[in-house]
C-alpha cells in the first residue's frame, strides 16, 4: 500500500491568496461518431476551430489569463508527423496553452514504439514534451494479442513506464490518462513523489450507451468518473479532469466536486 504522509502539504486548490487556474476541456462525443472515422475527423475539426476561437484576445482560454489548459486523451489514432488533423490538434494544444502551457493526449512513437502519450507544451518556439505513457492499456482496444506491442494504427500500443510528476506553470501535476484511474498504484507513486493535483485526461465515449463496449444505462461512463474522485479523496489530492465524451471536472482532496468559475460551450 502507499504510505503517505500525515500533514500533507495543501493542495493546488487550497493555497491562500494563490490563485491557481485550470480550464479542461469537454467534447461530448456522439455514439454514432466513436466508430466513425470520417465523423470523428469532422468532429476533431470542427472543436479545434471553437478552441482555436475561445483562445483568441478576450476569449475565455485567452492566454493573458495564466490559465493551464487540460485537453483530452487523443481523439486520433495517428501520428502528428503522418497526419495533417492529428498536427493541428497538437498545435491548438500548444496555442491555446500560452503563457503556461497546456497538456493533452497524443500517439507518439519513441524508439519504434507507438505509445498513449500526454505531452505539456510551453510558448510557440518551445517545442512539446511528453510527460507520460499510458501504462495501463485497455484490453483490445488498445492491445491485443494479435499485433506486437507499439504497432499498428491506434491498437497494439506500447505500455509506459510508472508515472513521474512535472512541472505545470510552478505546480507539480501527476498525469494519468483514462483507464488508469482505475488502478490506485499510479496515484499513489504520484502522491508519493510529490505531486500536488492528479490531472486526468480521457475518452469516455466507448463507455456510454451504444459505443463500442457492452455497458448499461451509461454505467460505465458513471463509474469512470467517480473514480476520479475516489482516487482524490483516497490519496488526499485534487484532481481536474478533461473528457472526450464525457464530462470535465474537478475535485478537491477530499472527492468533492468543484463549480467551475466559468462554463464556456464547446460543441
Amino acid at each position: 500500500g502507499a504510505q503517505l504522509p500525515d500533514a500533507p502539504p495543501p493542495g493546488a486548490f487550497d493555497r491562500p491568496g494563490d490563485p491557481r487556474l485550470f480550464a479542461a476541456l469537454s467534447w461530448d462525443r456522439t455514439r454514432e461518431e466513436t466508430p466513425d472515422p470520417e465523423a470523428l475527423r469532422r468532429g476533431v475539426a470542427e472543436l479545434l476551430r471553437e478552441a482555436s476561437d475561445a483562445a483568441s484576445e478576450g476569449g475565455p482560454l485567452d492566454p493573458g489569463r495564466g490559465v493551464r489548459l487540460l485537453w483530452p486523451e487523443a481523439p486520433l489514432p495517428t501520428l502528428p508527423a503522418e497526419d495533417p488533423l492529428a498536427m493541428a490538434w497538437l498545435q491548438a494544444v500548444q496555442q491555446g496553452g500560452e503563457p503556461l502551457g497546456g497538456v493533452a493526449g497524443i500517439h507518439a512513437v519513441v524508439g519504434g514504439r507507438r505509445y498513449n502519450t500526454l505531452v505539456r507544451t510551453g510558448g510557440r518556439d518551445e517545442a512539446p514534451e511528453g510527460v507520460h505513457r499510458k501504462r495501463f492499456l485497455v484490453p483490445g482496444v488498445e492491445r491485443t494479442p494479435l499485433l506486437s506491442p507499439g504497432a499498428g494504427e491506434g491498437r497494439g500500443l506500447a505500455p509506459g513506464a510508472g508515472a513521474l510528476p512535472f512541472d505545470w506553470g510552478g505546480i507539480r501535476a501527476g498525469g494519468i490518462i483514462c483507464f488508469e484511474i482505475l488502478f490506485p498504484a499510479e496515484g499513489a507513486r504520484l502522491r508519493r513523489r510529490g505531486a500536488e493535483v492528479l490531472v486526468q485526461a480521457t475518452s469516455d465515449a466507448m463507455l456510454r450507451s451504444g459505443g463500442r463496449l457492452p455497458v448499461w444505462a451509461d454505467a460505465g461512463r458513471r463509474q469512470h468518473e467517480a473514480m476520479g474522485r475516489f482516487r482524490a479523496a483516497e490519496f488526499r489530492i485534487p484532481l481536474v479532469r478533461a473528457a472526450l465524451g464525457g464530462r470535465a471536472l474537478a475535485v478537491d482532496a477530499r472527492g468533492r466536486e468543484l463549480e467551475p468559475l466559468e462554463r464556456h460551450p464547446l460543441s
